[in-house]
């Protein structure tokens, strides 16, 4: 597998933990709509995002599970909504509806992925931010293709795009803090203690329309690679 910038990643995601390190410490930045019914959180984005193996999946919950209980109030995502984040195309915000550009979009999707063939992905160890503990992905150079064509497509037929930055990564948030961490030191250890998940390869994306955490979503179309 011939990653992009791997070592870049790499870097990136230690700087991540660094620089979020005494935050952790000091319990973590908790998410209060984790704290609401889910029924209030109106929350909604469209995104276009890569799904894990079944198989890779169920070795980062298997390994989610020996965080639990020491933290017990972590949130920690089920298998089928955890996901890459290819694009944030629409940004979550409260009471949003589908775009009245939905099936442009789709197309404009569809035409892009139609010239990427399928990538591999590796998933090898975590970093946290202070809210969230994310696994680390790396990628062949096709993803990136994917995100720079996809910009410029969306670009030249003037339809919104929200990216609350330029999505380098590959990474996959597996657990979000929901109030404050009881043992913030365990919880380090686990971060950094994490191995390998696995690599699998990317032959779909999926366009969906999710809340913050694809715990309630609506997939809107699938595109496959072009093999």
């Amino acid at each position: 597998m011939q990653n992009i910038q791997s070592s870049d990643t790499a870097r990136l995601y230690r700087q991540i933990l660094v620089e979020n390190r005494a935050a952790l410490l000091s319990g973590g930045t908790g998410d209060p709509h984790l704290l609401i019914p889910p029924s209030q959180d109106t929350r909604r984005s469209l995104t276009l995002l890569i799904r894990p193996t079944r198989e890779t999946a169920a070795k980062i919950v298997s390994y989610l599970q020996q965080i639990r209980e020491s933290e017990p109030s972590l949130y920690l995502y089920p298998a089928e909504d955890l996901h890459i984040t290819v694009m944030d195309i629409l940004g979550g915000i409260p009471g949003r509806e589908l775009p009245d550009e939905l099936e442009a979009y789709i197309r404009c999707i569809g035409q892009s992925a139609g010239q990427i063939p399928p990538f591999d992905i590796r998933l090898e160890g975590m970093t946290a931010s202070a809210a969230a503990a994310m696994v680390c992905g790396y990628y062949e150079t096709e993803l990136e293709r994917l995100r720079v064509q996809l910009r410029e497509q969306l670009k030249s037929r003037q339809l919104p795009l929200e990216e609350r930055y330029k999505t380098t990564s590959c990474h996959l948030t597996a657990a979000r803090v929901t109030d404050r961490l009881h043992h913030p030191d365990r919880f380090l250890e686990w971060v950094e203690s994490a191995g390998g998940f696995g690599e699998f390869r990317a032959e779909t994306l999926e366009l969906v329309w999710h809340d913050w955490y694809d715990a309630r979503k609506q997939i809107l179309a699938c595109f496959p690679l072009n093999p």
